[in-house]
């Protein structure tokens, strides 16, 4: 819509005031708008139309006050709580591995060591990496939604060329000097980049929701080639919520009950299909399920961790461990040994042993802090305005919730699939990065999100699906 010189002239010198410049588009928009509208009703009373936009213009004010006023509500919003939560996070994570580091050689329950400098510089570098996010525009996501996918499709195929199973025996990890490229790591971004395909898809309506399932049931199926069950797990669970969310928000169009009976029917055909192809590892998965409610029947393979674990707590005080650890005499000689291998090659359970060290009061803080962080961020994301913001903040907020939940599971000694990294928790150094990432980008939907609206993200002219 075309606006009078005069509309313009004033909307720009109350934008002028404003020093927070996303929030101008917004404000000017907002303005233009409102003095159109008195406009129209002046013009229905009777009066010409320069006296109309006269009229319009004083009744609006002074643009210098209303502007300095605007800019005193339009402001970053940055969420303190939220800060607050993370810092706090972040902080017991740094301490843990510190600690835990420290009783290398002190103690049998003590994890794999990590220097301090390894573990400092790691701090330092998940810190810029979740500032980076927190002012990362993350309409970036919006206006090049194909960015993150390419991306992850990159790593995936990687993975699958040159990926090695000798550190794992079943997931291809590729390392990289102190980091390395794992499954795992890689899947905490599939959320995100498929909130950018359902969002680039939309335009096409039903043929864009069916063209975006089939690309994630390639990402799904490459994560089970490379033998990580946990990461096609969360892409799938992830993208199902994602999927259904973007449907009843219209992104597809108004057709939302031919569209949920759309989705319906491809889960019916995937569901026997992801049953089919991952059929090895569900074997592997429900004999796991066994030796973890059942340990003693296995103690000298896979039994021997869940009866650690379960072990661990219930020799864990509330302030600290109440009494040793005690093992059946058919595990004998093999304890020493066992222990050794199982804390010097995985670091998956760091609240476990901080449980036992300091206490079951380590675990209530930490899980108290963690689902304050997940139940505050639902609640913002539920807030936001843009629709694309909310699909944004879900993404996240679900891949910290779904792998929170195995994580924590896997530490109280119920290892129902391979352990994911417990958020802020973890010891895995690409694992960490990629959190700390992902909670910067949270971190800015709910700084910037009130000023955003979807129609701030430029489309593309819709064409039709096949040329």
């Amino acid at each position: 819509m075309k606006y009078t010189e005069q509309f313009e002239t004033y909307t720009k010198k109350v934008c002028e005031q404003i020093r927070w410049k996303k929030a101008r588009p917004i404000v000017a928009q907002e303005i233009l708008d409102h003095l159109e509208d008195q406009k129209e009703a002046y013009l229905s009373s009777g009066d010409s139309e320069s006296l109309a936009e006269e009229k319009a213009l004083h009744m609006m004010g002074d643009p210098i006050a209303i502007g300095l006023e605007l800019d005193n509500t339009h402001r970053p919003k940055p969420q303190w709580l939220l800060l607050i939560l993370t810092g706090v996070l972040l902080l017991m994570g740094v301490f843990s591995r510190f600690y835990l580091g420290s009783l290398i050689g002190n103690s049998p329950y003590a994890l794999s060591p990590t220097s301090k400098e390894m573990v400092l510089l790691l701090t330092f570098f998940a810190f810029v990496l979740c500032i980076g996010g927190y002012f990362l525009d993350f309409s970036f996501f919006g206006k090049c939604p194909l960015v993150l996918p390419s991306l992850l499709l990159f790593f995936l195929c990687i993975l699958c060329l040159f990926g090695s199973t000798e550190l794992t025996g079943i997931q291809k990890w590729i390392s990289i000097g102190i980091f390395s490229i794992d499954p795992i790591s890689v899947s905490l971004f599939a959320p995100l980049s498929y909130c950018g395909l359902l969002y680039y898809f939309r335009k096409y309506n039903e043929m864009g929701l069916l063209a975006s399932i089939g690309i994630a049931a390639i990402f799904c199926v490459l994560f089970l080639y490379i033998g990580s069950m946990p990461a096609c797990a969360l892409f799938f669970f992830a993208g199902s919520i994602l999927t259904i969310s973007t449907v009843h928000w219209g992104w597809f169009g108004e057709r939302r009950k031919f569209l949920f009976c759309f989705i319906t029917i491809i889960a019916l055909i995937a569901i026997p299909t992801f049953i089919f192809l991952s059929r090895y590892q569900l074997l592997y998965l429900s004999r796991r399920f066994i030796t973890t409610f059942h340990p003693k029947t296995d103690l000298q393979n896979a039994g021997f961790q869940p009866y650690f674990l379960q072990e661990m707590w219930r020799n864990a005080g509330l302030f600290g461990a109440k009494a040793p650890i005690r093992f059946p005499d058919e595990i004998g000689s093999h304890v020493s040994d066992r222990l050794l291998t199982f804390y010097q090659t995985r670091s998956d359970y760091t609240l476990a042993s901080m449980s036992y060290q300091k206490g079951k009061l380590f675990f209530f803080l930490f899980l108290s802090l963690f689902l304050g962080f997940l139940v505050f961020g639902f609640y913002k994301a539920i807030k936001q305005k843009s629709t694309f913001g909310k699909s944004v903040a879900f993404a996240i907020l679900i891949t910290f919730g779904f792998a929170g939940f195995f994580s924590i599971l896997a530490n109280l000694g119920f290892p129902l699939m391979a352990s994911m990294p417990l958020p802020f928790l973890q010891e895995s150094r690409s694992a960490s990065l990629c959190y700390m990432t992902l909670a910067g980008i949270l971190l800015s939907v709910f700084r910037t999100g009130s000023v955003f609206r979807d129609s701030s993200i430029p489309s593309q002219n819709k064409a039709p699906f096949v040329q």
